[in-house]
């Protein structure tokens, strides 16, 4: 199952078997596989029984503002999520800021240009959110080793 939200996270922990995070920053992993853990310690269940997947774009080059502008989409899609969460949950709400902040300015989303790079709804989307979802960059930088 993947998901971003509490509830989410918590049917995760309950039920599942595996958990599928789609965003590689390392603060929102620990956040949502935290949650998922701790929702199966609460239900009962083994925590180390359920398999965890953390899944996020990848470019690797030496092009980095090429790199992003191919993968800002990434964090387009993500933001539909992450509107959802915050006009369920608020804005001060359970979700972290570190996956919220970044949608302030997001007006909308047009479906027609969903996935795409180029996409011209993922203008709200800053460098630093492409960084931080998406692996990207050199070798060096985008093949980092799990913390």
């Amino acid at each position: 199952m993947a998901g971003y939200g509490p509830k989410a996270l918590k049917l995760v922990g309950e039920q599942a078997d595996g958990f599928i995070l789609q965003t590689a920053d390392p603060d929102i992993a620990r956040w949502t596989i935290g949650a998922v853990r701790e929702a199966a310690t609460a239900a009962g269940r083994d925590p180390s029984d359920i398999t965890f997947c953390v899944a996020a774009p990848a470019y690797v080059g030496d092009d980095l503002a090429h790199q992003r502008d191919q993968l800002r989409w990434f964090g387009g899609m993500v933001g539909n999520h992450v509107a959802d969460l915050v006009a369920r949950y608020g804005e001060s709400g359970p979700v972290p800021h570190a996956l919220t902040d970044y949608i302030r300015d997001r007006e909308g989303y047009d479906y027609a240009h969903h996935g795409r790079a180029g996409n011209p709804s993922t203008d709200f989307v800053p460098d630093s959110i492409v960084d931080r979802f998406c692996l990207l960059g050199p070798v060096s930088r985008a093949c980092r080793p799990a913390r």
